[in-house]
C-alpha cells in the first residue's frame, strides 16, 4: 500500500508522546516541528504535537524520507493533501506538500532510497537547521532516519523518542533522557 495512514496503534502511541519526559522540559520548548511528507508522519505530528500546540510552526521536509524503497515510503500527493485539508484541518501545510520537488514525490535523485542518500539528506538538513534562528526542533520521521541521526548509537522502533543535539559542526548527538539533563544545558539553551 502506498503512503498508508497511521494505524490505530500508532495513533495511540502518538497520544502518549504528548507527555514524554523529553518534551516536558520548560527550558527546551520546541520552536519548530520538522515532519516527513508521509501520511503516517503527518498524522503523528498533528496528534502528538500540533493539536496541543497549534501555534508550533511546522515544516514538511522530504529530507526526512526513510532509506527504504518500499511502496509505503512514497508520498501520494492526493492522499496527503486530503489528510491535511479535510481530516486534520491543516490546509496551511498542504501548500508545503504541494511545493515538494517532483524528485521528492517520486523518490528519485537525492530522494531515492538508500542509506548513503539518507545520510546526504541529513547532512543537508543539518546545514539548513544550523542557519535557522530556532534552536529547538521536533522531528517526526521513520525510525531509520532517527537512528541515522544518532549514528546508530541507539535502536529505535515505532514508538521511539530520542533527544538530539546538533553540534556546531552539523553532527547529530543523542542526548541522555530529559530527567538526566543538568538544568541550563541542552539543545535549546545555545550550548
Amino acid at each position: 500500500m502506498q503512503d498508508p495512514d497511521l494505524a490505530p496503534r500508532g495513533e495511540e502511541q502518538a497520544l502518549t508522546l504528548r507527555s514524554h519526559p523529553a518534551l516536558q522540559c520548560t527550558d527546551r520548548r520546541p520552536e519548530v516541528l520538522l515532519v516527513s511528507p508521509l501520511r503516517r508522519s503527518l498524522r503523528t505530528a498533528a496528534v502528538a504535537f500540533l493539536d496541543p500546540q497549534p501555534n508550533l510552526p511546522c515544516l514538511v521536509d522530504p529530507d526526512l524520507f526513510s532509506s527504504s524503497g518500499d511502496a509505503c515510503d512514497k508520498t501520494v500527493l492526493k492522499l496527503g493533501l486530503a489528510l491535511l485539508g479535510d481530516d486534520l484541518g491543516r490546509p496551511h501545510l498542504a501548500g508545503q506538500l504541494e511545493a515538494l520537488d517532483v524528485d521528492a514525490l517520486t523518490r528519485r535523485g537525492a530522494y531515492a532510497p538508500g542509506t548513503r542518500l539518507l545520510h546526504a539528506r541529513l547532512r543537508r538538513l543539518s546545514d539548513q537547521l544550523r542557519d535557522r534562528p530556532e534552536r529547538c526542533f521536533l522531528m517526526v520521521a521513520d525510525a531509520d532516519v532517527l537512528a541515522a541521526c544518532a549514528g546508530a548509537q541507539t535502536s529505535l522502533w515505532h514508538d521511539g523518542v530520542v533527544a538530539f543535539a546538533l553540534t556546531p559542526r552539523g553532527v547529530w548527538r543523542a542526548l541522555p533522557p530529559a530527567d538526566a539533563w543538568p538544568p541550563g544545558e541542552g539543545t535549546c539553551s545555545g550550548n
